[in-house]
């Protein structure tokens, strides 16, 4: 957040008579939500909506690679599934409310190449049937970035007679954001060694990796463009398994019935009041 208001040289106004200008009175703030844990989901969402009017975008950037699949969250799931899917896909359905309020409300999900790799069971397309398959971190990296394209897919078809569009993106191989921290490859200086210099070169920089997701956000061009998946900048084809329509609704629905099992698909109006009531107390 401090880098972002350096670059744009702003500054928050100190009160209504402060003679900021309205081109320098940008609001940047960075808040924590861990998306392994489902009641920090509710929570950030219902800080949100108690504070904001409306939602304009919601990018669902954060997500989890080369993960401990052996354990699960606190919420049960395995953490790629909820770090990278169902964490994201149950903030898209609370914040719903305040997205519908937009002129015209943007959602984008990211995904990820390794998607057409995915393993998935149509009859269990969530994997957490009583049959579920172990996966390796990579297997069940790539499972949840197919689910974000298959559910980005089902959720326009939803969402289509409102303004809302919802497209997800891969931001490509993208180098220096640590997200592979965890990978064995990396682990091994020898191999650090030589795979460096290729990272250097073959590798986007985080900036050149965000600009997808910046112009799904952003362009005019795309405001009656949903359920699709872009690869730089543009719309690209996904795997076989990312363009079935019925196994893209199969996800959805798994995907509704589960986290009803376990939560709450809106968020608790009493807990906004509340939070709203503690913000204005504390600011006296």
């Amino acid at each position: 957040a401090s880098i972002i208001k350096r670059e744009l040289g702003c500054r928050t106004p100190t009160s209504s008579t402060d003679s900021v200008s309205p081109a320098e009175r940008y609001f940047v703030e960075a808040r924590l939500l861990d998306l392994c844990s489902l009641r920090s989901v509710h929570q950030f969402a219902g800080q949100l909506m108690s504070e904001f009017e409306r939602i304009d975008v919601l990018v669902n950037n954060a997500g989890m690679v080369f993960g401990d699949t052996r354990a699960t969250t606190p919420d049960g799931f395995e953490p790629h599934s909820q770090v990278n899917y169902l964490g994201p896909f149950l903030l898209t359905q609370l914040l719903l409310p305040h997205l519908r309020r937009s002129e015209q409300g943007r959602i984008i999900f990211v995904s990820a190449h390794a998607h057409q790799a995915a393993k998935i069971d149509f009859d269990d397309p969530l994997n957490v049937g009583t049959w579920s398959v172990k996966f390796h971190a990579r297997d069940a990296f790539a499972h949840s970035k197919l689910a974000v394209i298959l559910a980005t897919r089902w959720l326009a078809r939803e969402l289509k007679d409102t303004p809302i569009t919802v497209n997800c993106c891969t931001p490509g191989l993208v180098r220096g954001t640590r997200h592979l921290r965890n990978s064995p490859l990396m682990s091994a200086i020898c191999v650090k060694v030589i795979t460096y210099p290729w990272m250097w070169l073959f590798m986007k920089n985080a900036s050149e990796g965000a600009q997808c997701a910046i112009r799904l956000a952003t362009d005019p061009q795309l405001k009656q463009v949903t359920g699709e998946y872009f690869n730089d900048c543009e719309i690209a084809p996904t795997s076989e398994a990312g363009q079935d329509k019925e196994l893209a609704k199969r996800l959805y629905m798994q995907t509704i019935e589960t986290l009803q099992r376990v939560t709450k698909l809106t968020v608790d109006k009493e807990a906004c009041t509340m939070a709203t009531q503690l913000q204005l107390e504390s600011g006296k």
